[in-house]
């Protein structure tokens, strides 16, 4: 009896923090969302320095969010910092194979930078995966070679 009643405290005394963990992992879902929005925002309206910080405290929050680093490389490409805006692709592409939209940006940031055979491997790689972008960026870097 007095072992089955140990056994009912330490149940009781460990069940709200395991259903305290699984509220503060929804919350920081939820506030990387709303940094990551704020990111956006800042975008917007070409505040490149803030949407970088916003960005960045979404991916602090959520460091799988590969939707984040796209737009932070985003952000740092269009701040000038192309050597981050392709490390920011690199990463959204491990975390996300798929993610077109990295791709054709990563190649945008090469093809600034001078590296046109990575920014046409870039391009036909987000193009093959039915980014249209990719695909006019391919077909005008095509065109001028």
């Amino acid at each position: 009896m007095k072992h089955i009643f140990t056994v009912i405290i330490v149940f009781f005394l460990f069940c709200p923090v395991s259903v305290f963990a699984e509220t503060n992992e929804i919350s920081a879902k939820d506030m990387a969302k709303k940094w990551f929005e704020k990111g956006l925002k800042y975008d917007i309206d070409k505040d490149y320095d803030k949407a970088i910080e916003a960005f960045t405290k979404a991916i602090a929050l959520k460091p799988d969010y590969a939707y984040a680093y796209t737009n932070r490389g985003v952000a740092y490409h269009n701040n000038g910092q192309h050597d981050r805006a392709i490390e920011d692709y690199d990463k959204a592409i491990a975390l996300d194979p798929n993610d077109a939209e990295a791709y054709n940006n990563r190649g945008v940031a090469y093809g600034v930078k001078g590296n046109m055979d990575r920014a046409i491997s870039d391009y036909k790689k987000a193009c093959d995966m039915g980014n249209e972008l990719g695909c006019r960026n391919l077909h005008e870097v095509s065109q001028n070679r």
